[in-house]
């Protein structure tokens, strides 16, 4: 399993900040858009921390992050076929640690804002260490399939040293 608690591991991939507009007659705002994060990614692993100067202190979500996989066909109907493949909850004033499956070897991320909040910043770590740093993901499969085995046979040990106590305490003396 990758240790996700060393720095070096983390890489600052993207930070922005938005703000809605404000309304003729100052009284309403429009809402800020669906934004994409330039670039693309390789990582199943991200953290996002999500700032708001205009929340009200007792506010906590803040909006989606969308995991975009290029569907690589094009439909004159539509503008875009990047195909949203999974959604993510948003928290504010924490880091978010979000696992994409790995369905794709590359994607992008769109971030969907409450239409509540005035402004927001967004600081976006890719992790870069361990098992995922080639964004394999299914290298943990194998990892995963040695300790269920390893399970398995303890289990099976236990299961015997239980019969053979079993039968120890059923003899007659």
């Amino acid at each position: 399993m990758p240790s996700l608690s060393n720095p070096s591991d983390w890489l600052r991939s993207w930070e922005g900040s938005f703000t809605a507009t404000l309304n003729p007659g100052g009284q309403t705002f429009t809402a800020i858009a669906e934004q994409f994060v330039p670039g693309s990614f390789e990582s199943p692993l991200l953290a996002i921390v999500v700032k708001s100067s205009t929340a009200k202190p007792h506010w906590r979500f803040a909006g989606y992050a969308n995991q975009r996989i290029d569907l690589g066909f094009s439909d004159p109907t539509i503008a875009d076929t990047n195909g949203r493949q999974s959604r993510k909850k948003l928290w504010l004033r924490q880091a978010n640690l979000l696992y994409w499956p790995p369905v794709s070897e590359i994607y992008r991320v769109s971030l969907e804002v409450p239409i509540w909040l005035q402004s927001i910043e967004y600081d976006l770590w890719q992790f870069s260490g361990g098992i995922f740093a080639s964004g394999d993901a299914s290298a943990i499969i194998p990892a995963i399939e040695t300790a269920q085995d390893e399970t398995e046979l303890s289990l099976l040990q236990i299961q015997v040293g239980i019969q053979q106590l079993q039968q120890i305490l059923n003899q007659p003396p």
